[in-house]
């Protein structure tokens, strides 16, 4: 036992920590009333520089202090439980509410219900995101009017998550039929009510980033890459195509040359898919020439069309040997498929066609056509990288590689 406590015993320690409390020294008073064995003493001043402390994180550290120290039933103890409590709640309405954090508001909701601060209770379980609790908190409260709103605003949560789960399973069930153009207009008239479905708008991001857009597209069809050029008329030069509502009226095949115009060429059918195939220049600065000849007017293509862009960029126009009814544009070393319109495949009988919205669309007849082991409509919009096979998990016979 040390001088002072044999000479002044714990009386003494009591009168010192009493000086030192008037003085302001509470970290000091604290001490002295724990050496004193008087914890709701102790208790007391811990609740004094919880209330003296002005960060938030340091005060509630006190207070909890403050709630372990002071004895069982003690009305120290009830108040620092109330003001730990109270600041958890107010600490919270600011910050993101993690999992910790909502098991933190539940402890706190639980002691002001028990301390008989229901309404209180009910705002720390609505913060924890405890409807139930807060129901419960709300009826010892008497509070009827704010607890009719909340049973209203929880069954108008409750439907619209029924809402949210049916919209992402249509979303899911369009996409495994193949059907995205479909899948992404859902998604996103669901997101424009709920922004913030975070699930459903990673979804159609997803969508949108694999989505062709050009009328260019490369596919590779039973081992052949194969260019293929969309649209009811195709024009050579150095434009972006046109697109309208129901997809592209123009494709565009750029080509990288000075002595081509912006739109130098249009080729374009007419009579029909068995009509005859015309090339005429667009008024571009540096003509086309055939057989050394600047050419003015339609230029019939018959069995076969040889011109130069400007004088300097060969362009041979042929009928397809690949797909029916499409010609062959062979232009700066590429070869490009233009089926003005659907193009027939050799494949049972699929066929490619750029859809409405410039989807790039799979037609085919009944469930003859896979997608790993989803069987796709009869019409299904393609996304770049899908692979697509004849029978069920079967090897893959077209491949859409994507733009060009």
């Amino acid at each position: 036992m040390g001088v002072f406590d044999r000479i002044f015993g714990k009386g003494g320690y009591a009168q010192v920590a009493r000086r030192a409390e008037l003085r302001g020294d509470l970290a000091r008073a604290a001490e002295l009333w724990d050496l004193a064995g008087q914890p709701e003493e102790t208790a007391r001043v811990m609740l004094l520089r919880g209330d003296a402390e002005l960060e938030p994180t340091a005060r509630r550290q006190h207070y909890l202090q403050a709630k372990s120290i002071a004895p069982e039933g003690h009305s120290v103890r009830e108040e620092a439980r109330r003001k730990h409590a109270l600041l958890t709640l107010a600490m919270a309405k600011d910050g993101a509410l993690s999992t910790a954090l909502r098991q933190e508001l539940l402890a706190a909701a639980r002691e002001l219900e028990e301390l008989g601060e229901p309404l209180k209770a009910a705002d720390g379980y609505r913060l924890a995101h405890d409807e139930e609790g807060e129901a419960r908190a709300l009826t010892q409260a008497g509070e009827i009017d704010k607890l009719e709103s909340l049973l209203t605003s929880e069954q108008d949560r409750q439907r619209r998550e029924r809402a949210r789960q049916q919209t992402a399973a249509e979303v899911e069930m369009l996409i495994a039929g193949g059907r995205r153009r479909e899948a992404l207009a859902t998604g996103q008239a669901w997101l424009e009510t709920d922004p913030d479905d975070r699930l459903l708008r990673e979804r159609c991001d997803a969508l949108r980033a694999r989505r062709t857009r050009g009328s260019v597209l490369r596919v590779v069809l039973e081992g052949r890459d194969l260019l293929f050029a969309f649209g009811q008329e195709i024009v050579l030069g150095r434009t972006e195509p046109t697109m309208s509502a129901t997809g592209p009226e123009t494709g565009h095949i750029a080509v990288a040359s000075h002595a081509v115009s912006r739109r130098h060429l249009r080729i374009v059918r007419e009579g029909g898919k068995h009509g005859e195939t015309f090339a005429m220049d667009l008024g571009s600065r540096n003509g086309t020439y055939l057989r050394g000849m600047r050419a003015a007017g339609k230029l019939s293509m018959g069995a076969g069309l040889e011109l130069h862009l400007g004088n300097e960029v060969p362009v041979r126009l042929t009928p397809s040997t690949q797909i029916a009814g499409a010609i062959v544009i062979e232009v700066a070393g590429r070869r490009y498929i233009a089926p003005f319109g659907a193009a027939p495949l050799p494949v049972a009988d699929w066929q490619l066609d750029m859809g409405p919205g410039g989807w790039l669309e799979l037609v085919s007849s009944g469930a003859n056509a896979f997608l790993g082991d989803a069987a796709l409509a009869s019409r299904a919009s393609l996304l770049a990288g899908d692979r697509i096979a004849r029978t069920r998990g079967g090897p893959c016979v077209l491949e859409i590689a994507g733009e060009t």
